[in-house]
């Protein structure tokens, strides 16, 4: 498998989330998120950061994202 990584111009944001299946007019919060990543706001793995774990299971998340549209 050849994977390359690439840059998206933000005008592209919206068109490149939907190709990976996110519904036309719902990319606002995905590209809400990768806003604060890129402007520093969230930080990844950096040292002298909190980790925080979540209480909700995948499995929960993923049930309720899939009920979402019935």
């Amino acid at each position: 498998l050849d994977v390359k990584a690439f840059a998206i111009p933000r005008a592209g944001w919206a068109e490149a989330l939907e190709q990976f299946g996110i519904p036309k007019g719902h990319s606002g919060p995905a590209e809400e998120m990768y806003e604060a990543v890129n402007a520093g706001w969230m930080d990844l793995g950096v040292a002298g950061t909190e980790h925080v774990a979540g209480t909700t299971s995948a499995r929960a998340v993923f049930e309720a994202a899939s009920n979402v549209n019935g």
